[in-house]
C-alpha cells in the first residue's frame, strides 16, 4: 500500500515498537494518528509529526472515535500487567474491540496489522482464550 497521504492509526504509539513505527510512517508520508493513554506523550508525538489521540482501548467509544477518517490500522498497544484479568481485558478484549471498530469503519482487512505478541500471556488458559478470539476474528474476516 502506498503510504503517502494515507491516514494510519497506530495504537501504543509511544511504546518501543509503536514509536519507531510512527517515525517510519511519517517519514514515508503517511498521516499518522497516534493512539496513546498517557497525555505526557502528546508533545513527543506532535514533534514526530503525528496527530496524538488520547484514550484507552478499554473504553468502548475510543476505538470507534479513533477510526474516523482512517485507512489503515497498526495495533501495537499491549500491557504486561500482573493482574491476569486486567491484562486479558487490555490485550485481548481491546484488540477485539479495535478490530470490530475497524471493520465497522470500512477498513479492508488487508489494511489491519496486529502485533503478534499482543495478548499472549504467561498462562496457558489466557493464551487459549486469545487463540479462540483470533479464530473468531479470522472467521469474521473470511466472510468479507
Amino acid at each position: 500500500m502506498e503510504l503517502a497521504a494515507k491516514a494510519v492509526l497506530v495504537t501504543g504509539a509511544n511504546g518501543f515498537v509503536g514509536s519507531r513505527l510512527v517515525r517510519r510512517l511519517v517519514a514515508e508520508g503517511a498521516r499518522v494518528r497516534a493512539l496513546v493513554r498517557n497525555p505526557s506523550a502528546r508533545a513527543e508525538l506532535e514533534a514526530l509529526g503525528a496527530e496524538p489521540f488520547l484514550g484507552q482501548l478499554t473504553q468502548e467509544d475510543v476505538p470507534r472515535a479513533a477510526m474516523e477518517g482512517i485507512q489503515a490500522v497498526v495495533h501495537c498497544a499491549a500491557t504486561g500487567l500482573p493482574d491476569r484479568t486486567e491484562s486479558f481485558l487490555v490485550n485481548s478484549t481491546s484488540t477485539q474491540r479495535l478490530l470490530d471498530a475497524a471493520l465497522a469503519a470500512g477498513i479492508d482487512r488487508e489494511r489491519i496489522i496486529v502485533d503478534p505478541g499482543i495478548g499472549f500471556s504467561k498462562t496457558a488458559e489466557q493464551n487459549w482464550q486469545l487463540i479462540d478470539a483470533v479464530d473468531t476474528f479470522q472467521d469474521a474476516f473470511a466472510d468479507l
